[in-house]
């Protein structure tokens, strides 16, 4: 009886592991222009290359059953560039309700995140707690804040256009503001969140996954304002570190006493060696811009298994422990 209930709590446990959520990069494009800024801005969103795929975070959703990872029903894509003094961002909220929107907030600093609306967060560290969140409803009503501080503010600006079957948001923020410094390694933590009211439900949805509230830090993604490379390569350097303090090795006694444990013991080691090769092919010189994004992303996931992995190898065998003088 003993056997059989260290054999199902492997299997539940081993069904979460592969929940480690991949890591969103983008950059901002280092602009020469000298245009106002809401040139600047129209003319990013022309570009080709916009950063889409936003998913469904947890929470109370339109669709009746949600899923880890999956794709929220109405798309959101953006765009950044910044010119070494401001940061510029072009975001397109398609809908297909057209201009029936839910924005009611006209006051500054408001209840803006109540209507549809598009939230911004920026960390100045990549990986740091402390951050800034910038809010736009369809009006053009405005919030900013210093992590949930909303009397701090800056000198930002927005503007709202409407499309056919969308809405765009321009804004235009001060990156001294929030104490960046685009010299040639600089990342920060970075997300875009969208908040959409239909049929008096809330639809949520961000770039990069949210398991609950937007303002998890620790789930934003990563936005480069330098030279992407040096920055990519400086994070691969991370994730070497982070691989580095991973030194696996098995109990081989209480292996013995689980062929499951002797298995899960032979994936990690499978893992690990996965990790090194992909770490191997991103310090390769030759590896360019798209495919380090990649492979930083892929990275950071194995890591995020392994260690999950390691920690259900740990329970499992804690558990056999316990079990032996029965």
């Amino acid at each position: 009886m003993n056997k059989t209930f260290i054999i199902t709590l492997g299997i539940i446990i081993i069904a979460t592991a592969g929940l480690a959520e991949n890591l969103r990069i983008c950059k901002a494009t280092k602009l020469d222009e000298n245009c106002d800024w809401e040139s600047v801005c129209f003319k990013l969103l022309k570009q080709e290359n916009k950063e889409r795929d936003f998913l469904l975070n947890g929470g109370s959703l339109i669709q009746e059953q949600t899923e880890y990872n999956k794709l929220a029903s109405e798309q959101t894509e953006f765009v950044a560039g910044q010119n070494g003094h401001n940061l510029y961002i072009a975001v397109r909220c398609y809908d297909s309700r057209g201009g029936n929107l839910t924005a009611r907030c006209v006051d500054m600093d408001g209840a803006v995140w109540e209507d549809d609306s598009i939230e911004i967060f920026i960390a100045p560290q990549y990986k740091g707690r402390d951050y800034y969140q910038f809010i736009v409803n369809p009006l053009g009503t405005k919030y900013d804040g210093h992590g949930t501080d909303r009397s701090w503010g800056c000198g930002w600006e927005t503007k709202v256009v409407r499309e056919n079957n969308a809405w765009v948001i321009l804004c235009m923020i001060p990156l001294r503001t929030v104490g960046i410094r685009s010299d040639g390694n600089t990342m920060v933590g970075f997300n875009v969140c969208r908040s959409r009211y239909a049929n008096g439900l809330k639809e949520s949805s961000s770039w990069s996954y949210s398991s609950g509230s937007f303002h998890n830090a620790d789930e934003f993604g990563a936005m480069i304002i330098g030279d992407p490379n040096l920055s990519l390569h400086n994070l691969i350097k991370l994730c070497r570190e982070r691989r580095g303090q991973m030194v696996f090795k098995s109990d081989e006694k209480q292996d013995k006493q689980s062929p499951f444990v002797r298995k899960m013991a032979a994936q990690m080691k499978l893992l690990m060696n996965e990790i090194d090769a992909k770490l191997a092919s991103a310090e390769q010189p030759e590896t360019n811009f798209e495919e380090l994004k990649v492979l930083c992303s892929q990275i950071n996931s194995l890591l995020n298994e392994y260690e999950t992995q390691w920690r259900d190898y740990q329970n499992q065998t804690n558990t056999i422990k316990a079990t032996m003088w029965l």
